[in-house]
């Protein structure tokens, strides 16, 4: 039911919360239940049980988990251990039991995040998705979730001159900015903001 579907070496997951970059591991739930993990075992090492999921650790059906890991932080969230860049390691999932119920192969890897594709195969991606589905709309959704640029949202033209074409609903004809949306499903913009100074949004 619950498998590891990406994780990062790295130190490229900022922990808001203690304003760290640090190392994270993304849990994947496939079934259509909901899964608690409460009591669950989290180690980058099956002889060292190292960190175990706090009370109410739930993953939706479907529904995806990151767990960031350092050992610079106090925090029954973050698990107390680092994922090694320059060596292989195996991450591993065990439950309440202490039964193996995930295991995982790492291999050295500097600079880029790991993520299993849709045919179930491991690759290396600077396109990281903590949280979401391993697709290019999962890494929207992630983008837009962390306040950066989703990415497929263009200004497809402006008016900026006076013009009698389009008029409002004050009677008047305003200067207006067309936007275009490139990706296939709808992206909701509560929240984003339009300016002529990116050093003051509106």
């Amino acid at each position: 039911q619950v498998r590891f579907s990406e994780f990062s070496a790295s130190d490229a997951g900022y922990l808001v919360e203690h304003r760290i970059f640090c190392d994270w591991v993304e849990l994947h739930n496939n079934s259509s239940q909901p899964v608690d993990l409460s009591g669950y075992i989290l180690s980058d090492n099956p002889g060292n049980d190292k960190y175990v999921f706090p009370e109410n650790t739930v993953i939706a059906a479907g529904g995806y988990l990151t767990v960031y890991c350092t050992d610079q932080v106090s925090d029954p969230k973050v698990a107390s251990f680092g994922l090694s860049r320059l060596r292989e390691e195996t991450l591993v999932l065990k439950n309440r039991q202490g039964q193996i119920v995930e295991l995982l192969r790492t291999y050295p890897n500097e600079n880029m995040a790991m993520a299993i594709t849709a045919d179930g195969q491991w690759e290396a991606t600077d396109l990281v998705t903590p949280g979401f589905e391993n697709t290019p709309q999962g890494r929207s959704l992630f983008l837009l979730s962390s306040g950066t640029d989703v990415g497929g949202i263009r200004i497809s033209e402006v008016m900026a001159a006076d013009q009698l074409l389009l008029k409002d609903s004050f009677d008047r004809f305003p200067d207006w900015v067309e936007l275009y949306n490139t990706l296939d499903y709808p992206v909701d913009l509560s929240g984003w903001c339009l300016s002529d100074d990116p050093a003051q949004p509106r």
